[in-house]
């Protein structure tokens, strides 16, 4: 038996020969490199994940499904390495009922019509890798932040269908630095606190009492000095005029009862400097429609630690309504009009709603990078009539 302190060198410089055959483009010698590394080193996990890739792209799938196995025991938790050895193991069926012909007609059959899982594979895998690639400064940052205030305060949960709006209100201040801000109405979110750590003077303001004392708790537990905490509710904002360089509204402005969204919005106008931006999500439907007004007993955002009294989405916006009930009552020039949700059949899956709690065995930011790229993609206005789910996501400027 080789002695396991001699075989890794050895099995590391056929990997770095591999890489320098990459380098030169020399795919077979690639292949022969990472196959030598395997025989020093059977357990090698990125030579394991490089030649599983490679032989798989060949369509040498027999070979490839062993290495994918085996991949999976050095990553019990990759679900990359779960969905590639399934996706050999579906292609070697396919060929194996192709070869027997009519005898399995019906087997073959029933397999045909299943291609459309396999594509839906493809692409989570593709945009999830996009996703580590492009993205990395902008998402998942703030999933590890969200996981360091979990320590620290009772933060909600990041919702499945937030990670679209931050990634949103992300893009659009990408440009400012050290930026005066006010967020309004986030509760329990640990996204105020991010801004605050990317450099921003960020001014949360609450009217609900748990929320305050959470955002209290984040500001001194991390030493944050760039957030400040005040309470205020949406239609008397305690703030000066042209005060703020940017404000936020994450899907907060939609529960206010009768016309308090117009009347916020006239209000908000005035708050942000010449050149401010007004950053607003809102939920969003092919048709304008307002739900629960009943239960809306007392006005939510008026009296403070109201329990019982949540009234959900009383509205819920169509392109007209987001004019007349936003656009317009604010005297803000719109920018940008664009709609996230999902459109495909899988959007009701229950596991992607909260999955980035801390009771989750995946890491949230390989999670939440494949999915919210595979259903949190920008769709047309003509799209919304079949969307599972959408939001309008607004920036607004004053000039």
């Amino acid at each position: 038996m080789s002695n396991p302190e001699c075989s890794q060198p050895n099995a590391e410089e056929f990997f770095l020969q591999a890489r320098y055959a990459a380098d030169r483009g020399d795919l077979e010698a690639v292949i022969h490199c990472l196959d030598q590394t395997l025989r020093h080193n059977p357990w090698h996990v990125q030579a394991n994940a490089n030649l599983a890739w490679l032989l798989s792209q060949r369509g040498e799938y027999r070979r490839a499904l062993p290495i994918y196995a085996r991949l999976l025991i050095c990553r019990l938790w990759s679900a990359q390495a779960y969905l590639r050895t399934g996706q050999c193991a579906w292609f070697l069926a396919r060929r194996f009922l192709r070869k027997c012909g009519d005898h399995f007609r019906w087997i073959r059959n029933f397999c045909e019509g299943w291609n459309f899982v396999l594509q839906i594979i493809n692409e989570f895998l593709v945009r999830g890798i996009e996703f580590r690639k492009q993205n990395e400064t902008r998402i998942a940052p703030y999933l590890r932040h969200y996981r360091t205030c979990l320590s620290h305060a009772p933060v909600q949960e990041i919702e499945y269908f937030k990670i679209a709006e931050n990634e949103f209100i992300l893009d659009c201040l990408r440009e400012r630095k050290n930026a005066i801000l006010l967020d309004l109405a986030s509760g329990h979110s640990s996204f105020p606190s991010y801004l605050a750590v990317l450099g921003h003077n960020v001014v949360t303001a609450e009217l609900d009492w748990s929320a305050l004392h959470t955002q209290k708790k984040l500001r001194y537990s991390l030493a944050l000095n760039h957030l400040h905490v005040a309470a205020g509710n949406f239609l008397s904002l305690p703030f000066r005029d042209e005060a703020f360089d940017a404000i936020t509204i994450i899907s907060s402005i939609e529960h206010i009862p009768e016309d308090g969204d117009r009347k916020t919005m006239r209000q908000l106008g005035r708050l942000l400097r010449p050149g401010g931006d007004l950053l607003i999500t809102v939920p969003a439907e092919a048709h304008y429609s307002e739900q629960w007004t009943q239960h809306a007993i007392g006005h939510v955002y008026e009296e403070a630690g109201s329990q019982g009294n949540r009234a959900g989405f009383l509205r819920v916006y169509d392109k007209r309504a987001l004019y007349e009930r936003l656009i317009e009552p604010s005297g803000l020039e719109l920018q940008l009009l664009s709609f996230r949700g999902e459109t495909t059949q899988w959007g009701w899956l229950g596991f992607g709603r909260n999955f980035v709690d801390h009771r989750n065995v995946v890491h949230p930011c390989l999670f939440a990078a494949a999915l919210c790229l595979w259903f949190h993609r920008e769709i047309q206005w003509d799209e919304m009539q079949k969307a599972q789910w959408a939001v309008a996501c607004l920036h607004l400027r004053k000039r």
